[in-house]
């Protein structure tokens, strides 16, 4: 698993911020972390940056949360999102996590916390390695579908120049019979035109 973090931070409070900051390097993450708390900032950096993390605070002076989640979720989807908040109704955790969060953990309990990060990286890269996954099962589809078309047209393709070589040694021994050589030339040519038409 990566150790080295980049984590958008959505926190009003530089003190909490940083404090999460030196939690995860404690416990052996490196962390290269941006603290925003309006929206205009969120989207911004989500915009502008990719991030292995985002962290939020559930209530901001101008701005919520579970917001912050709605908009993560349309722009990155793919990151893991994990509420780091004061205070966090049952209510509101059950909404958050409904809405695409990965976990949440109270302030007052931030023991939780590298659990909750080393669980939430987890769960993405096996997300990623599920959609790789799938994308090469899709390739391996596609690349039997052309075997089997190519094998198709090159069995096709076999047949009729097995009819023109036939033919053509039929031609060798017709050459006294000029009416059965226009037969066979005829059928000749209309099994070219078949090759040319594979």
């Amino acid at each position: 698993m990566k150790q080295t973090l980049n984590i958008l931070h959505i926190e009003d409070s530089r003190e909490d911020s940083e404090l999460i900051r030196q939690l995860l390097l404690k416990s052996g993450f490196e962390c290269e972390m941006t603290r925003v708390e309006n929206r205009p900032e969120v989207f911004d950096a989500l915009e502008k940056n990719n991030y292995d993390l985002i962290l939020a605070d559930c209530k901001l002076p101008d701005f919520s949360g579970l917001r912050a989640l709605e908009i993560a979720h349309a722009l990155k989807p793919e990151t893991p999102f994990v509420f780091v908040s004061g205070t966090i109704g049952e209510e509101t955790a059950i909404e958050s996590l409904r809405n695409g969060a990965t976990d949440y953990v109270l302030k007052d309990r931030l023991s939780r916390l590298v659990p909750a990060v080393r669980r939430a990286l987890a769960e993405a890269e096996e997300r990623t390695m599920c959609r790789q996954l799938q994308q090469r099962l899709r390739e391996a589809g596609r690349l039997e579908a052309i075997s089997t078309l190519s094998n198709g047209i090159a069995h096709d393709f076999n047949n009729i120049l097995t009819i023109i070589l036939g033919h053509a040694s039929l031609l060798t021994m017709e050459h006294e019979n000029p009416d059965r050589v226009l037969e066979i030339s005829g059928t000749i040519s209309e099994a070219a035109r078949r090759g040319i038409s594979i």
